[in-house]
């Protein structure tokens, strides 16, 4: 019988992204220059050092920082660049006095964030202005259109890292400048493979394509020495004297690291197999949001049994409370359990469809969250419904995104779940949330009398 398979296990992008690591760190060391050297997990990924050469060049440290991205593109507020921004601004504060650089290598491209406003996005205008291509008036603009969207995204930059990010990125113009001038980010530079194919035209052209073997030989004996060498303790150092050594490591390294490349290749022809079968299947799925009324996973759920179409009755009290609910801006979550077939659904459904000014939005049970999904929740006042919650395997990334919003308009969250799932979800909130944010209704009960008579009549009459 075969084995399901765990997406939630599969650590794929984890292994390829250290390949990616290792394929750029063999391509520095082939490029490196009189004077210069690597350092591996220093201060980042990849350390190129530039001895200061006297009545010639200066000392320089450039860190790397190394992010193989699928499936995302990134903005400045997306959580690896702001780490990125504010593991620089740490380096500057702790090693004061020496000529810093940065470079955020990635396979990705740049996306457009949501509070940027004009032409292109944060990463492109940061990149115009690093390489000169703004100056005078044009480029001051730009620095403050840059430093008025990383000051919203402070809640977001890790605590033990934002001391530095706002001394650096909040204070002074001029320090401001200098840590833009000095962080290049890399886009779009390239995956594993071709970096590796990248390392093989290299090594053709080299006197080590002598050596025995080939060049195929050459780069896997790199990969398993950089391979090894990172798991090790310590300093780690790659020098040209190093390089042009006669390096060859056992047989169990190089089996070793053959089989890391041999499973990262069928990880990725899987997942080249994902993909093609994602692009063929019908794009809504594909959401993580719907509206109601333009969706048949909306429409579809009316039956003989639960008929939403039917006049909401009763429940007088419960909609004031979520009407209160939603009238206090202190309140962004809100919890509703109730038994099933209790009228969860009807109530939240009669309820937020006679709501204006708010953009009522529902949580797709065959959706997917990807880094865009933030992208389908519009600049306007929003209720995210999520039914059923206690089925829903993303709500904590929702219920950290409704947590840690921090626009102008309102972003709230109702969730609609079984008693059975209240314990589960509230340790998503603990983990997530303030709890002064969040309110819990009581359980929901059956209709009063009156209100179960007035709903029989009208089913009646319908069935006439």
């Amino acid at each position: 019988m075969a084995s399901s398979r765990d997406r939630k296990r599969d650590a794929h992008a984890s292994f390829a992204g250290f390949v990616f690591q290792v394929n750029l760190t063999i391509r520095d060391w082939l490029h490196l220059l009189p004077g210069q050297h690597l350092e591996l997990e220093a201060g980042e990924d990849i350390d190129l050092i530039q001895a200061a050469v006297a009545g010639g060049l200066q000392g320089e440290r450039l860190f790397k920082q190394v992010k193989q991205l699928r499936g995302k593109r990134l903005g400045l507020g997306s959580a690896d660049a702001l780490e990125a921004i504010a593991n620089f601004c740490e380096h500057r504060s702790t090693k004061p006095g020496e000529n810093l650089k940065f470079r955020f290598l990635t396979t990705t491209t740049a996306s457009k964030e949501r509070k940027w406003t004009g032409p292109d996005n944060g990463i492109v205008i940061w990149e115009k202005v690093r390489s000169g291509k703004i100056l005078g008036d044009e480029r001051k603009s730009a620095l403050g259109k840059i430093k008025i969207l990383l000051k919203e995204y402070v809640p977001k930059v890790p605590k033990a890292m934002r001391k530095h990010f706002v001394a650096a990125v909040l204070g002074d113009d001029d320090t401001f400048a200098a840590v833009v001038d000095s962080f290049e980010w890399a886009m779009g530079s390239g995956d594993h493979k071709a970096i590796q194919a990248e390392i093989l035209h290299i090594l053709e052209k080299s006197p080590m394509s002598q050596r025995a073997g080939g060049v195929n030989r050459v780069y896997r004996d790199l990969f398993a020495f950089v391979f090894q060498l990172l798991t090790e303790p310590g300093p780690k150092k790659l020098t040209q004297a190093l390089l042009e050594s006669e390096i060859r490591v056992s047989d169990e390294e190089l089996l070793a690291a053959s089989r890391l490349r041999e499973w990262i290749d069928k990880v990725a022809r899987l997942e080249l197999e994902i993909k093609e079968l994602k692009q063929n299947r019908p794009a809504e799925p594909a959401k993580t949001f719907y509206e109601p009324n333009t969706s048949a996973e909306y429409t579809s759920r009316n039956s003989p049994l639960f008929d939403f179409n039917q006049t909401l009755r009763g429940r007088r009290s419960r909609v004031a409370e979520l009407d209160a609910f939603l009238n206090d801006p202190a309140r962004k979550i809100a919890i509703l359990p109730g038994r099933g077939g209790i009228g969860k659904t009807k109530l939240m459904r009669a309820w937020s469809e006679s709501k204006t000014g708010w953009k009522i939005l529902w949580a797709s049970q065959h959706g997917v969250w990807h880094e865009s999904s933030v992208n389908e929740i519009p600049e306007t006042n929003t209720l995210l419904i999520v039914d059923d919650a206690h089925l829903y395997d993303e709500l904590g990334k929702i219920v950290n995104v409704v947590s840690s919003w921090v626009g102008t308009a309102q972003l709230k969250l109702l969730v609609g779940t079984r008693p059975s799932g209240v314990a589960a979800i509230d340790g998503i909130l603990t983990r997530h949330a303030n709890s002064a944010s969040v309110v819990r209704f009581t359980r929901l009960s059956k209709l009063s009398l009156s209100a179960t008579v007035e709903l029989a009549k009208e089913v009646l009459v319908l069935q006439l």
